[in-house]
């Protein structure tokens, strides 16, 4: 057998007409959560590695969750300086595959904010990212979110605070924040990491959970004042919304995957990791 061709509890996958036997690290992220049973309210399903999520040249990032939610490279489908760089080959499912960032890139949603997004900072919200990226320093870097940085903006952002640490963040308008944890844990920099966010906000006492790669922390999830009106702002990948806290230079984002209406479990969060991390060295 050879290294990583099978994965414990998980199907070996085999590749195109050909019928090779491909590492299970290697699958898609989709396919990942299709063989988890983790693909039920499954809004958002971006893979850097997946030719039919980042085609060769590809002026946008596909979704393949099958809601068709792409979102631009930089902020239109024409070339940006704001457009984050495919790097790797289309399709090619391992570490290589990634969009890279200089200090000033991002991703737009590509048309008017969905419900679902919006959803995320409204009362009783239950949602859930996963993401794997490679920051590029210890600095304030969003890597998504609809409010800016802005407290007195309606939204969410989530990413690394100032402080190195993984956190989430819901702003009502008020000026004060409606939720906001951080981890205790550090993210590492120069170096892949899998980091997620799942909450269920009608649960409050430990209803969110954060984590880095295997490592995993409890808040609660009760929002203060949630707003019910619509995000301030377009979603973007890549930073905090309105093109605010970017992603620093030499950074890296390979996957990310939301659900919207599900709150994973810790031991769903880590069935990720665990499925994935080979991909990435970890």
């Amino acid at each position: 057998m050879f290294d990583g061709q099978f994965y414990p509890g998980l199907q070996p996958q085999f590749d195109g007409f050909a019928q090779l036997r491909r590492p299970y690290y290697r699958a898609r992220l989709k396919d990942v959560l299709t063989t988890l049973g983790l693909t039920t309210n499954l809004k958002l399903c971006l893979d850097a590695a997946d030719g039919n999520s980042l085609p060769a040249a590809s002026t946008k990032w596909l979704d393949t969750s099958g809601g068709g939610y792409d979102f631009f490279r930089g902020t239109t489908a024409g070339a940006d300086a704001t457009d984050p760089t495919i790097n790797g080959t289309s399709d090619g499912r391992t570490s290589s595959e990634y969009l890279s960032f200089d200090g000033g890139d991002y991703l737009t949603y590509d048309t008017t904010n969905e419900t679902w997004m919006t959803n995320i900072h409204k009362d009783n919200a239950k949602w859930t990212v996963a993401i794997w990226a490679w920051y590029g320093s210890a600095a304030s870097n969003g890597i998504g979110g609809t409010s800016g940085n802005n407290v007195a903006s309606v939204g969410f952002h989530f990413g690394m605070s100032g402080g190195q640490r993984w956190f989430a963040a819901i702003n009502n308008g008020s000026g004060v924040v409606a939720l906001q944890n951080i981890m205790v844990a550090t993210l590492a920099t120069g170096s892949w990491v899998f980091a997620v966010s799942s909450l269920d906000e009608a649960v409050g006492a430990n209803g969110h959970i954060l984590g880095v790669n295997s490592t995993f922390e409890l808040f609660s999830s009760t929002y203060s004042s949630p707003s019910a009106a619509g995000a301030t702002n377009t979603m973007q990948i890549g930073s905090r919304g309105n093109a605010q806290v970017p992603l620093v230079n030499t950074s890296r984002m390979a996957a990310m995957a939301i659900w919207e209406g599900t709150a994973l479990t810790q031991a769903q969060l880590d069935g990720i990791f665990q499925a994935t991390r080979k991909r990435f060295g970890v």
